[in-house]
């Protein structure tokens, strides 16, 4: 028997609140595109559980890997007239990036990025479970998911999952390849430890928006981009 976990499930598929599309499919898809490493966690989170299936521990796993306590998520404060700026400056980029007007680059810091998060319409349904910021070249986002609201298919694991939390930390690298997004896990921590390579080793090799890429809404985005990065503590979304 490998010890290979199985495939990540497709981000698509996982019961997951969805961004209001607003009015304009730019906007939309570049909120939509932050919003997704929330779901690419719960991939990374499912991954490590299909380790534990594997090996017939999944009690063990969840007992390692979850807490049954949920890490409260501050929100980051800020005057009203900057979280309106950032705002402001998000929905114009993409209501230009929509009508194909857009010919500067979207740059933002990890705690503008973090203002808009817990501020703006289109992620209130991932603003109570994350928070984000920008570290060098790696962009991290702290969840606190409560794994039983996942609605998990299989009972056995359904049951494993009641009253437990996942409360961890992810670091992503992010750029552009082939005209396309790649996004890579580079770390994770658990309740407050590092996650051995040993269960993310196979993770770490797959570009986590791969399953994502194939969306309308998102392949509309992304041929109108010139470039995506996470670069210099900055997140630099660049324009055809």
């Amino acid at each position: 028997m490998t010890d290979t976990p199985p495939p990540l499930e497709n981000p698509n598929q996982i019961n997951q609140p969805q961004a209001d599309s607003g009015g304009g499919g730019g906007k939309c898809a570049t909120g939509c595109g932050i919003g997704c490493l929330i779901v690419v966690i719960l991939c990374v989170v499912l991954g490590i559980g299909g380790y534990f299936w594997v090996k017939g521990k999944v009690a063990e796993g969840v007992e390692l890997f979850t807490s049954d306590t949920q890490v409260e998520i501050v929100a980051p404060q800020a005057p009203p007239e900057q979280v309106d700026a950032i705002i402001t400056r998000f929905d114009e980029f993409g209501a230009a990036m929509e009508a194909g007007d857009a010919s500067e680059p979207l740059v933002l810091t990890g705690e503008e990025l973090n203002l808009l998060m817990h501020n703006h319409e289109n992620f209130e349904d991932f603003g109570q479970m994350t928070s984000v910021e920008i570290d060098g070249d790696l962009l991290r986002a702290q969840v606190s998911i409560d794994l039983e609201a996942l609605q998990v298919p299989i009972n056995f694991i359904a049951e494993q999952f009641e009253g437990r939390f996942f409360n961890g930390t992810g670091g992503f690298s992010l750029n552009m390849g082939g005209g396309r997004p790649a996004l890579y896990l580079e770390e994770l921590e658990v309740n407050g430890m590092v996650v051995p390579e040993m269960y993310t080793q196979e993770l770490s090799k797959e570009n986590l928006f791969q399953d994502i890429q194939d969306s309308p809404e998102m392949e509309e985005f992304f041929n109108k981009l010139s470039d995506l990065k996470v670069e210099d503590g900055k997140l630099i979304i660049v324009p055809k």
